[in-house]
């Protein structure tokens, strides 16, 4: 192994991060910052140099001293397809440029972006849109940042999200939350969440895309199984794998707890 030099990717506050090599021999870093960039900023490494954008922004956080610190949002992580990667990850739908009320201000949504791998060609121009490989809504910006008190803003007041695919549409007090992408080796994308109804685990929920963000499957109820909070569910041989741990009591000392350790195994036709 040999250790290489090159301009190290930064995001302020990173709440989470994860590395994808590709295929082409390049990498891919994905961050969710809180302020710089104040959304999922993505690093393209390309023969040592790097190029980044934030394709996916965050509403402003709560009007007090560290209120950017919440992104009301989770990263569920990048996979290599074919001829492209995507970006999965829970949000709130609405991008607001006002503070937020609360920590929870409507439901968490899932979604997706799917990229060309190339990104070298576009970002220094004006086709920035020819780097997403699959179209999408448009998620622009509203409200008004205050001009006084304690909160602190990042969002330009022109911040557009483009061609976001929204996988579901929860409302009222139902939430997506710790979501999963997996590609397989025929190039599919395998998205996975739970779903939580008024701040209580309901059920775990699965769908299957294409390269292109084509629907292959409906959403699929996945029963008796919870999903990882920061660990990966890995694909191997059309099945997908992962583990959770459970506490029981012990039999005969009620004031301790006893981890259980469970292997999930999952075929995937």
């Amino acid at each position: 192994m040999t250790p290489i030099t090159y301009q190290k990717p930064y995001v302020s506050h990173s709440f989470n991060q994860q590395i994808l090599p590709l295929k082409d021999g390049n990498t891919v870093f994905v961050d969710q910052g809180d302020a710089y960039s104040r959304g999922f900023e993505i690093n393209h490494l390309v023969d040592l140099e790097l190029f980044d954008f934030t394709p996916f922004h965050f509403r402003e956080g709560e009007d007090w001293a560290y209120g950017y610190n919440y992104t009301f949002s989770q990263l569920g992580g990048i996979a290599e397809g074919r001829g492209g990667y995507a970006l999965l990850g829970a949000s709130e739908k609405t991008l607001s440029a006002s503070p937020a009320m609360s920590r929870r201000n409507e439901s968490r949504n899932l979604f997706l972006q799917f990229f060309k791998t190339d990104v070298s060609s576009y970002l220094e121009t004006s086709n920035i849109d020819d780097l997403f490989l699959v179209k999408g809504e448009m998620r622009k910006i509203i409200g008004n940042q205050p001009s006084t008190g304690p909160g602190r803003y990042f969002l330009d007041e022109d911040t557009l999200d483009r061609n976001v695919k929204w996988v579901t549409n929860y409302k009222g007090t139902l939430d997506a939350a710790y979501p999963k992408i997996i590609s397989t080796d025929d190039g599919r994308y395998i998205v996975m969440w739970e779903e939580f109804n008024d701040s209580q685990f309901s059920r775990t929920k699965l769908q299957i895309f294409s390269t292109f963000g084509d629907e292959l499957t409906k959403i699929i109820d996945v029963p008796k199984a919870r999903l990882p909070m920061d660990e990966d569910v890995i694909y191997r041989n059309g099945a997908l794998y992962w583990t959770t741990i459970t506490n029981d009591y012990y039999t005969d000392d009620y004031d301790k707890w006893n981890s259980l350790i469970q292997l999930h195994r999952l075929k995937i036709d």
